[in-house]
């Protein structure tokens, strides 16, 4: 306890909460702390484990579980990370704590028996292990996070594996489209979405994915071209804007199993293009810090921006695709698009391609050029529209 600077200002674990502990397997010892704890074995000696990596060491079971006893202190990694070394494998962790409702929020990291490279980014940290390499990026919002995985060569693992630090009496559920994050009632909080990969030849990759526990593992198969890479949520609430591709609508998750390459390349697009609208209107928000749209300028800056960066990041013909495709699953939604809305959305959707075919390479480019356009949009009704032949304004059917 000395050794982290016992209870002084600033120490890593504060005044125990507890006497010393007789572990179950009756050989180990542990004491609790204000923020953390210590566990001591004949066979390890005594190290401490904080947070992060003790949610998710805990989640597993603490000793009990596959990890089994702390052989090391946690480790300061490049950037925000850090590593724990265990008696069978090491946890990476950015720290980075993700809400997922109801005042839920919850860590999440990498348990490898491999010896992982850790680099800073701007908007996260980088791993790079044998023939791969994972990015685990902040998304825009804090309800969510991206993982970017590259398998580069045949060294590579074909399993992957995220372990989650999940507060007491929420687990995890295997769906369809995703891994649940469920309370103690069984309803759903959040999720973690699957993947949207692609290998060398540009064809979808389905990896086999597995729940035990708090950890969730990912397959990749032998009979695949490499690289194969693959883009998806880490985790998100359950409200379906931070879900960009799968939770927004039918058509539109058709559109990306059908296009996976596409579809993986544009991901970031939905999240950046609603993180710039939103910063460049702060006065379109609620208290909540969530969108009103009204129809307004803003839309019409998301719309702009979206069509734009999935253009430079994809093609405009797949940008157009996607939106066809959204606002085809808007026309079923609950409560219906207000009248004249899909009209808006789709002149507005084909200078947003037009922006981003003149700004290849260039997303600022792109946000500068679509702020522009919003800030003058034309308010009108859908027959006042016209033909969007000049590719150069934005409309909307109400004012700011």
């Amino acid at each position: 306890w000395n050794t982290v600077q016992a209870e002084r200002p600033g120490s890593l674990l504060g005044y125990p909460t507890s006497d010393e502990t007789v572990l179950p397997d009756g050989q180990g010892r542990m004491n609790r702390f204000e923020r953390g704890v210590i566990y001591w074995s004949p066979a390890t000696g005594a190290h401490p484990v904080a947070e992060p990596v003790l949610g998710q060491w805990a989640s597993a079971g603490y000793e009990a579980s596959g990890f089994g006893y702390p052989i090391e202190g946690a480790m300061a990694e490049p950037g925000s990370s850090v590593r724990q070394k265990f008696q069978n494998g090491s946890i990476y962790t950015p720290g980075t704590h993700v809400p997922v409702g109801g005042g839920l929020s919850l860590t999440y990291g990498v348990p490898t028996n491999n010896v992982l490279q850790a680099g800073a980014l701007p908007d996260g940290i980088s791993y790079t292990g044998p023939g791969y390499r994972l990015t685990l990026r902040v998304g825009p919002y804090a309800t969510l996070s991206l993982a970017e995985l590259e398998i580069q060569n045949s060294q590579a693992p074909t399993e992957f594996r995220l372990v989650f630090g999940l507060p007491g009496g929420f687990s995890l559920n295997r769906a369809e489209r995703s891994v649940e994050i469920r309370n103690s009632t069984g309803g759903v909080v959040g999720d973690i979405q699957n993947p949207v990969a692609f290998d060398a030849n540009l064809n979808g990759v389905q990896p086999q994915i597995s729940v035990s526990g708090n950890q969730v593992t990912y397959r990749f198969g032998q009979a695949v071209a490499l690289p194969v890479n693959a883009v998806h949520l880490v985790a998100s609430d359950s409200n379906k804007q931070y879900n960009p591709y799968y939770r927004i609508g039918a058509q539109v998750s058709l559109r990306c199993s059908l296009e996976s390459f596409d579809c993986s390349r544009s991901v970031r697009a939905w999240f950046d293009s609603k993180k710039h609208s939103e910063i460049h209107y702060p006065d379109r928000l609620d208290s909540n810090g969530t969108a009103i749209y009204y129809n307004d300028r803003l839309d019409a800056d998301r719309h702009c921006m979206w069509q734009a960066m999935t253009t430079e990041a994809s093609n405009a013909a797949f940008a157009q695709r996607l939106g066809d495709a959204h606002e085809e699953d808007g026309e079923h939604t609950d409560p219906p698009q207000s009248p004249g809305a899909m009209e808006m959305d789709q002149y507005n959707n084909i200078t947003g391609r037009a922006v981003g075919l003149r700004h290849e390479k260039d997303v600022t480019g792109i946000i500068v050029e679509c702020n522009s356009y919003a800030d003058s949009v034309r308010i009108a009704t859908p027959d006042q529209f016209g033909t969007n032949t000049a590719e150069n304004d934005l409309v909307a059917l109400s004012g700011p």
